[in-house]
């Protein structure tokens, strides 16, 4: 059996996956022209983002070490993750659950999306920790350069927010000056 498997890997080595050598480079579909003088360099190491947590006062900015460039869902997945052992120790908390969100398109018009499930755990906060909640994905998702406002909706439909001056956002997007005196 194991002569039999070596001598298939074998095979397969010597003759390569059957695309041949070609004389000239060529450009692949969606990729920049063959002539490029030179390929742009691909996104290495990562990037500082601020993420927003609560602590006794309202929210404060921390920082997360990212991929470049990081999209919502990557976004969200650090509210989500709460605060380090060392921000705990500092009395830095995350009034979001894990279940509280399930999704976060990508900006449309400098918009993101987030997809709230049917039974919204950052609803059932408490009314400041409601709030919090909120202004912690607002401020995160609105500290990138692509997002101007982050819209939330269950089941398809624009959910009304509450915002810090105590109206609530009727089916728009909320914005990171909505919760600046939380900051």
């Amino acid at each position: 059996m194991r002569r039999a498997l070596a001598a298939a890997v074998a095979l397969l080595l010597a003759t390569g996956c059957g695309i041949g050598a070609e004389e000239e480079p060529r450009a692949l579909p969606g990729t920049a022209s063959a002539s490029s003088s030179s390929p742009a360099p691909a996104p290495t190491g990562s990037q500082a983002v601020p993420v927003f947590l609560a602590d006794a006062d309202g929210l404060v900015e921390v920082e997360r070490s990212l991929p470049p460039a990081p999209g919502p869902e990557v976004l969200l997945l650090a509210v989500l993750e709460g605060p380090t052992v060392a921000e705990r120790a500092r009395g830095l908390r995350s009034v979001v659950p894990p279940e509280a969100t399930t999704s976060a398109a990508a900006p449309a018009d400098g918009v993101v999306t987030v997809q709230l499930p049917e039974v919204d755990p950052i609803d059932d906060a408490g009314t400041n920790d409601e709030l919090l909640g909120y202004a912690q994905i607002v401020l995160t998702l609105d500290a990138s350069d692509e997002v101007s406002g982050v819209l939330f909706e269950r089941g398809g439909e624009p959910v009304d927010v509450p915002r810090a001056d105590g109206s609530l956002s009727p089916g728009r997007p909320a914005r990171a000056a909505d919760y600046a005196a939380l900051l």
